[in-house]
């Protein structure tokens, strides 16, 4: 039988900064597609495998457009507070059954190709490397996290 400990969705794309009016389908369905429907897919089929699992987590990245939808960012914003949902959703469906977790984790501004793409005039030696995340995910993944209430959680 296999047992799988935990799932990490942090797959995104941007697509391109443009007013809903001016975004195009083929764009639009690709980004839904890598942010949202991806994570879905992946959820959906991979569960059933942590079942078994003496701690396992569902962790799904999220962004700070999830508290407000933002002029020009489209359907990354709109994918990602449907990413927010779905493991709100997936929280309420798996954890009263069973022992996963599902967390939300926004990383907020971190030096990464996505973030230079969103922000070209910023100056990224002033932000923080992606391996500084890690302290985060490692206590996600930890029983130390097993009685915490907050399932979303923001890098501070």
């Amino acid at each position: 039988m296999n047992i799988l400990d935990g799932i990490i969705h942090n797959a995104a794309l941007i697509g391109k900064m443009s007013s809903i009016i001016d975004f195009d389908l083929k764009t639009w369905n690709k980004v839904i597609n890598t942010n949202l429907t991806s994570s879905y897919l992946l959820s959906k089929f991979l569960i059933p495998l942590m079942y078994e699992s003496k701690n396992p987590r569902i962790i799904f990245t999220s962004s700070g457009v999830v508290k407000r939808g933002r002029a020009f960012w489209g359907a990354y914003s709109v994918s990602k507070s449907a990413v927010k949902s779905l493991a709100e959703i997936l929280e309420d469906e798996v954890e009263p059954i069973s022992n996963i977790k599902v967390f939300n984790f926004d990383p907020g501004a971190t030096r990464t190709s996505m973030r230079a793409f969103a922000y070209p005039a910023e100056n990224p030696s002033i932000l923080k490397p992606p391996s500084s995340l890690l302290d985060y995910y490692l206590w996600m993944f930890s029983e130390a996290s097993n009685d915490s209430k907050n399932r979303y959680i923001e890098f501070k």
